[in-house]
Parts: structure tokens; sequence; C-alpha cells
């Protein structure tokens, strides 16, 4: 697997803007039901529900220890070695919630939301 030992930032830091851009536009979309944090002790499992066509569902999956470092990332469309846009757009979503620590991606980016809007009134 190509991201093991490697932090999700150290990843999204690697990927280009043009692909970071349309992994953040189909996380946005209507395809992406729900990204949620699973605490498992030693771990957090990262998934999402994925409806990608009216019959094709993609579960991405995402493992990390707790210091971080993917332990798994794999996506069943395509090979482990490939990087998917399931794959990056469930990267991005567990960024942000390991950021606000919301374990939800929707909350997640709400709360995150609400955070630049209270920096741009408050802080001028």
């Amino acid at each position: 697997m190509m991201y093991n030992n490697m932090r999700i930032c150290e990843v999204l830091e690697r990927i280009d803007e043009d692909t970071k851009a349309k992994a953040q536009k189909y996380l946005d979309g209507k395809k992406v039901q729900s990204v949620k944090i699973f605490d498992e002790g030693d771990r957090l499992i990262v998934e999402a529900f994925i409806a990608e066509r009216k019959e094709e569902v993609c579960l991405p999956y995402l493992e990390i220890d707790k210091n971080m470092f993917i332990m798994d990332l794999h996506c069943q469309c395509c090979d482990d070695e490939e990087s998917c846009v399931h794959k990056l757009a469930l990267l991005s979503a567990a960024q942000v919630m390991l950021e606000t620590g919301d374990y939800d991606y929707h909350m997640a980016l709400k709360r995150k939301t609400a955070q630049v809007l209270e920096k741009a009134l408050f802080n001028h």
C-alpha cells in the first residue's frame, strides 16, 4: 500500500492542487452520502458511503493509528496502489474531521465553516 507510514497531511501535501480540487468537489457533491470516524481503541477507522451510480456503491476505507499514520487505505473500485477520487475524498474528509474533532464529516464541515466566519467577523 503506497501510503503506509505516512500521515494524512503528508499524503495531501503531495497531491497537486487540481487533483485536490477535484477530490474536494467530489466530496462536496451529492454522491458522498456520509463519512464517519469510528474509534477502535488503538486505531481510528474512517469509512465513507458513496452512491456512485444508481446501483453502484463505493465504500472507501481508511485505518490510521493514534499517531495519525495511515495503516490501510483501500477502495473496491481500484487496486490499493492506485489513487482514486474516492480515496482522496476520504483523506480530505478525514483531515477536516480530525482538525475539528467531529467524527461526522458533514458536521465537521459546518463547524469549520463557522470557525472561519467567526474569525472573519470578530478578528478585524
